[in-house]
């Protein structure tokens, strides 16, 4: 208590540094995002336990439907974004979109895990505001989507991709050792991108 009383004088004269700290801050957060949300999913999909494996395929599945329901929202609406008034991409937010596709659709398979997502996703939203990527509407609007996409793929037993991501059956791991009981009915994990039959 005494150590932040004796910071609070210095944090409070420092306008424009701290300023500068919350800019770079919710830059990091922002650029950092593509990378979290682009290489989780797939990794705890290919490379995770049991758990670990649907946590991913579900992250998987609404993530993707969240990022084409974004992209095809800003194509229809055509909105500038706050720092470029010739863009035509501002709504919704595509980062604050998948973010909380991402952090709903992990929540959705363990509920202790919605603490660190909620926040994770609620990090992401606040960065695109703050660096003016986003108005606070455009950013509100894409967490709402990708919340309301990830629930509805938790709906579907087999997703909203109709099992491309998420199967109903319970697989054992990608790379663990496969149980007896589970010999028979195991199949290798996989991301099928097309089915036909002849």
């Amino acid at each position: 208590m005494f150590a932040a009383c004796l910071l609070l004088p210095a944090l409070v004269g420092s306008g424009p540094i701290a300023a500068d700290a919350v800019e770079e801050s919710a830059a990091a957060i922002s650029d950092g995002s593509y990378w979290v949300m682009g290489t989780l999913p797939p990794a705890l999909a290919l490379f995770g336990g049991e758990k670990e494996e649907r946590i991913g395929r579900r992250m998987l599945d609404a993530g993707i439907a969240a990022g084409l329901a974004a992209e095809g929202l800003k194509r229809a609406t055509k909105q500038s974004r706050p720092d470029d008034p010739l863009a035509t991409d501002g709504f919704p937010s595509g980062h604050a979109a998948a973010a909380w596709a991402l952090a709903e659709a992990a929540g959705t398979e363990d509920g202790d895990l919605r603490p660190y997502t909620y926040a994770f996703a609620t990090a992401v939203t606040w960065s695109r505001v703050e660096l003016e990527r986003h108005s606070v509407w455009q950013a509100l609007a894409g967490a709402a989507l990708g919340y309301g996409i990830a629930r509805a793929s938790a709906s579907c037993e087999d997703g909203l991709f109709g099992g491309l991501f998420v199967d109903s059956a319970p697989q054992p791991a990608a790379f663990g050792p496969t149980p007896f009981a589970a010999r028979s009915a195991y199949r290798e994990p996989t991301i099928t991108l097309w089915r036909a039959e002849w």
